[in-house]
């Protein structure tokens, strides 16, 4: 077969537009379903978010985890690499800073900024800079992670109070 071959064929292909309408769309919440539940990851199994998965890569010591073969058992030389090259402190701080910006993200579905002005008494111009002097309070992160409402916010008025005392000294 060559290029010419195909080049004298004359295909035509004839289309009619078909329309169904359809008479009723239901739209249900299936909460339930996920990995886990269709059986494709076992239960319980740890997830990293992405700059905890390039920390990993980059830090493991066999060629399997590089992406490589481990013909022979051979080991990978790029954690010494990064090592050196400073990769693996950037990495980390990076996993870190992903950390923070999830933490941010639950503070700010718990509470709203009303929450923050009205019952905390902080005001709304320095709202943002005291969330993020809270999720710098390890403490607060664990509690926060909890999920625990309760607990969150009675850690978070003592924070407020610190803070508050924080911004006073600032503007005098």
């Amino acid at each position: 077969m060559t290029a010419d071959n195909f080049s004298d064929l004359n295909f035509t292909v004839k289309l009619s537009m078909v329309m169904h309408q359809l008479q009723e769309v239901v739209i249900r919440n299936y909460n339930g379903i996920n990995a886990e539940s269709l059986g494709i990851v076992p239960y319980g199994q740890k997830t990293y978010t992405q700059a905890e998965r390039r920390l990993r890569t980059a830090t493991a010591l066999d060629a399997q985890a590089n992406g490589g073969t481990m013909a022979g058992g051979s080991i990978s030389a790029d954690p010494l690499l990064n090592f050196f090259s400073g990769r693996t402190a950037m990495l980390k701080k990076e996993a870190e800073v992903e950390k923070k910006e999830a933490f941010m993200k639950l503070l700010e579905r718990m509470f709203t900024i009303e929450h923050f002005v009205n019952v905390l008494k902080i005001p709304s111009e320095y709202v943002k800079g005291f969330e993020y002097y809270a999720v710098e309070n390890d403490k607060f992160t664990v509690i926060l992670n909890s999920k625990n409402k309760t607990s969150t916010e009675f850690l978070l008025a003592e924070l407020a109070t610190k803070y508050k005392e924080m911004i006073a000294s600032e503007i005098k």
